[in-house]
């Protein structure tokens, strides 16, 4: 569970990196958030990073209806909240484990490769 979670906070500071720039939603953003919010909530990540990650994708959804109806004072509003989510989701790291677990069976075939 340990990669889920890694790749969970790794995909959201990508979309966060897209969203920025972008004059619209872009493409598969709102996929991916999913995603990445379903491996949250899958593993051990602190409910404080999940509850960002779910304002953001909240956010989102009203980006993306302020866009289709025009309305670029709700736009504006919403942007403004995603710059403020994504400062809190940059203070947040990726939950580190407290011991370090080798696989040693790899190690061990790694060994009988050599001899």
């Amino acid at each position: 569970m340990r990669g889920a979670i890694d790749t969970a906070y790794c995909t959201i500071y990508q979309v966060l990196d897209d969203l920025r720039p972008a004059e619209i939603l872009p493409v598969g953003a709102m996929g991916r958030m999913f995603s990445a919010l379903d491996r949250l909530r899958a593993s051990e990540a602190p409910g404080a990073d999940i509850a960002i990650a779910e304002s953001i994708s909240v956010a989102m959804h009203r980006w993306d209806l302020a866009r289709r109806k025009n309305d670029g004072d709700a736009e504006k509003t919403v942007r403004e909240q995603l710059a403020e989510l994504t400062q809190h989701w940059l203070d947040t790291s990726v939950p580190t484990p407290d011991t370090l677990v080798l696989q040693t069976d790899a190690i061990l075939e790694l060994d009988d490769d050599l001899g």
